[in-house]
């Protein structure tokens, strides 16, 4: 009599792997793919002081004289070079014939304190046109009032997202 063989089996630590496998491919199969990327950006407008992007609070010292700058700072959503307004832009603030128009009297203050955060005005200024090649582009300089006390603030206009500083003690002179 012929002994009946039993076929090979698969070793057990081959079937986990395979299954890993298959997990992921059908994860990402599943998965959405992101759309392209929009046309414009429509990114509201920032506040910058020259020398200070590492994302730290940029330390001020009360008395000193301070120079900020504002990009952005023009109506509509003209950020491409053309002139049609974007599905996620408002039509409603565009200019004449459709051009981006600068903002004016755009008021810079400082808020400082935590529960209700005192706001001081700082200066006020108009943003710059495309005739001059500077459209949306906004200078204050200013003072940074003596009456701020040493810890966090933040600059910021009703438009802009807020830059966040630091007000140190002057330092003492020798």
């Amino acid at each position: 009599m012929t002994e009946r063989q039993q076929p090979p089996t698969r070793p057990m630590g081959m079937r986990a792997p395979f299954l890993v496998l298959i997990t992921a491919l059908l994860g990402l199969a599943l998965v959405p793919y992101p759309g392209s990327p929009a046309a414009a950006s429509c990114a509201g407008p920032t506040l910058a002081i020259e020398g200070h992007d590492d994302g730290r609070r940029i330390p001020l010292v009360p008395g000193e004289e301070v120079t900020v700058t504002g990009r952005g700072f023009s109506t509509g959503c003209d950020d491409t070079g053309s002139q049609s307004v974007t599905p996620s832009c408002s039509g409603d603030d565009v200019g004449e014939e459709g051009k981006s128009e600068p903002m004016s009297d755009i008021e810079l203050v400082v808020l400082q304190g935590k529960q209700t955060p005192e706001q001081i005005s700082l200066a006020v200024a108009d943003a710059g046109s495309a005739e001059d090649n500077e459209l949306g582009q906004v200078t204050w300089t200013f003072v940074v009032p003596s009456t701020l006390s040493p810890g966090p603030a933040v600059l910021e206009t009703v438009e802009s997202e807020p830059l966040r500083v630091r007000i140190v003690r002057p330092s003492p002179v020798e």
